[in-house]
């Protein structure tokens, strides 16, 4: 059989980052357009719109409450069976299938191979996001947004409320569709409500974000090592969408 990927690396035990081939890239980025046609996205996905990360997080800098939640090995609870099910409902079966084999990766689970989606192709975020919206999961996360302020990043997944105990109710109701829907969070048990969250290497409370402190002095290391300049006003641009004190504190710390 040959393979879609000319290398991959560990980042964790059982965690692949694939780099597939030049025609493989080509394909997905093909395969990619053709989807983002057939597929409208919620305005909670925020991977899939322009902001990325810190819009996701910003958006709920209003609410004093917060759950935090992140699908486990989130691409690799997408196999093939999953794929071609959300896709048969925007394509004919032979282009939903086809489209699946030429997205999947073999990876071998104890005796025996399975197919799931890998990271590292540029299709593989838009197909796991299909999955997600099809399932249980998604659908709950889909209502709640009606009513509350919902955020998802890939696999990280945000809802905030000023009303403590309605959001208890939710994180119980969260767990349940997670297992039905077999997108497993990291935490088995379902999540606590908090005041303050970190996600993204950024803290959010109510009228606040702030890089952490580790990333922010990580972040500061690499400007000060850089003689490129537009590396160091992209980091610069970074931390100013996020803190405007950490920002103006990184200019003097770099420039004075």
């Amino acid at each position: 059989m040959s393979l879609t990927w000319k290398d991959r690396f560990q980042v964790k035990p059982g965690r692949w980052v694939y780099i597939p081939t030049p025609e493989t890239l080509d394909q997905g980025q093909q395969i990619k357009a053709l989807i983002a046609e057939r597929f409208t996205s919620p305005w909670f996905y925020y991977h899939l719109r322009e902001g990325g990360h810190v819009a996701a997080i910003q958006s709920h800098i209003d609410d004093q409450y917060f759950i935090n939640v992140d699908i486990e090995n989130f691409f690799g609870a997408i196999n093939r069976s999953r794929v071609t099910r959300s896709l048969k409902k925007r394509f004919p079966y032979a282009k939903a299938r086809q489209i699946t084999v030429q997205s999947t990766v073999r990876v071998a689970n104890e005796d025996r191979y399975e197919y799931h989606l890998p990271y590292g192709y540029p299709q593989s975020t838009i197909l796991a996001s299909i999955c997600l919206y099809d399932s249980a999961l998604g659908r709950y996360l889909q209502s709640l947004s009606d009513h509350h302020n919902v955020s998802i990043y890939v696999d990280d997944i945000i809802i905030s409320s000023s009303d403590q105990a309605e959001l208890a109710k939710i994180s119980d109701t969260l767990v349940e569709k997670s297992e039905a829907s077999r997108l497993p969070f990291g935490r088995k048990k379902a999540p606590k409500v908090a005041n303050r969250i970190t996600a993204f290497n950024i803290d959010l409370a109510f009228q606040t974000t702030k890089i952490t402190d580790q990333r922010y002095h990580q972040l500061l290391h690499q400007a000060l090592l850089s003689d490129n300049e537009q590396v160091i006003e992209g980091i610069l641009s970074y931390v100013h969408s996020v803190n405007l004190s950490q920002y103006i504190k990184m200019r003097q710390e770099l420039f004075n």
